[in-house]
């Protein structure tokens, strides 16, 4: 499930994460409220009952639209977070730490003075700041390789060597390394026992304004929905089924601008659904095509 902003609209869709086919959809107004949401999912509901389903489970984004209309229509359902989004909202929050550190390590090199520095002590010290200084700037350059999963092995060594001298902006490294270690956990009791310890550790870093994004990336609740997939084979982990008719529909507007009215919107839509439907046919018949010509 996932909202997609288009103009003055907002487009609600629920999408298989097997088939990739939109299941559901509706256009409202831009202000989506929880009421927008439940009212969606109740109708998407008769709809399961009718047919003689019942959802097994569902992935959002972060958004605090979902968690309280899912229990109220859906009840005890599995509900997974996108581990992207919480990847990328942590990853962000690290990247800003880092700066924020360098900028404090920046700030305390002394000052220059304007002009050649004088043969002696003046001028050795000027060498050993400008030297800091750069070294500084590169590994502000390599502030993405920082939160990086898996980088390139030399980018990897050389960050390495730059933070040795840095061990506050080594810890950062160190804490989303374990991050990224959540995800390859058995189970999601073991995920939440690191977890802990990531939290613990992420406690003892200096305190400041930029670390407080951080830690509250860590301590919400959306790390800890974001692994219950590890329970639950079939929940998938993220949200790139929807996300992925979300940017078919952006592609489509792109290429064919028109007026963003509720009614087009809505022809786009049930245009997108006609398509999914006949794919299977679609690709049948290129195979049979391709397999005469073949045979020609």
């Amino acid at each position: 499930m996932d909202e997609l902003y288009d103009g003055p609209w907002c487009v609600l869709s629920i999408v298989d994460n097997r088939t990739f086919r939109r299941l559901f959809c509706r256009v409202v107004e831009e202000d989506v409220t929880q009421a927008h949401i439940v009212d969606l999912f109740t109708q998407f509901q008769k709809s399961l009952e009718q047919r003689k389903l019942k959802l097994a489970g569902i992935t959002t984004d972060g958004s605090n639209l979902y968690p309280a209309a899912i229990q109220q229509v859906f009840g005890a359902v599995p509900h997974q977070v996108c581990r992207f989004h919480v990847l990328a909202m942590i990853t962000k929050a690290a990247r800003e730490v880092a700066v924020h550190l360098y900028k404090q390590r920046v700030a305390k090199l002394p000052k220059l003075k304007g002009g050649r520095p004088r043969k002696g002590p003046e001028e050795e010290q000027a060498e050993r700041v400008r030297a800091e200084r750069e070294k500084l700037l590169k590994l502000y350059r390599r502030r993405y390789t920082l939160a990086a999963r898996n980088p390139d092995s030399q980018k990897l060594a050389e960050l390495l060597e730059l933070l040795k001298p840095y061990p506050e902006i080594a810890a950062i490294r160190d804490i989303m390394q374990l991050v990224y270690g959540l995800y390859d956990c058995p189970s999601s009791a073991a995920a939440l026992t690191k977890l802990a310890e990531i939290r613990v550790q992420a406690a003892r870093l200096q305190d400041h304004q930029s670390m407080a994004a951080l830690r509250s990336a860590l301590n919400g609740p959306c790390i800890e929905k974001s692994l219950v997939f590890r329970d639950d084979r079939d929940l998938p982990s993220t949200s790139n089924a929807v996300e992925r008719g979300n940017r078919r529909h952006r592609k489509m507007q792109k290429s064919v601008y028109r007026v963003r009215v509720k009614r087009q919107l809505e022809r786009r839509l049930a245009m997108d659904l006609l398509r999914e439907q006949r794919a299977v046919g679609r690709e049948e018949v290129l195979l049979a095509l391709h397999e005469l010509r073949h045979a020609a």
